[in-house]
């Protein structure tokens, strides 16, 4: 993730909001090998 914009920035910034604002929610960051950045997400679809 290098050079990331303002746009991206608040992109994120909206991403982890939402994320912390849901009970069953979570966001999960991990690197399995050099330069593969893994990102994922989980919520309850129930709740929407």
């Amino acid at each position: 993730m290098e050079n990331l914009g303002q746009v991206h920035w608040q992109a994120l910034k909206w991403v982890v909001r939402y994320l912390n604002g849901s009970l069953k929610g979570g966001l999960k960051y991990t690197r399995t090998d050099p330069g593969r950045d893994v990102l994922e997400g989980y919520v309850d679809a129930d709740n929407v």
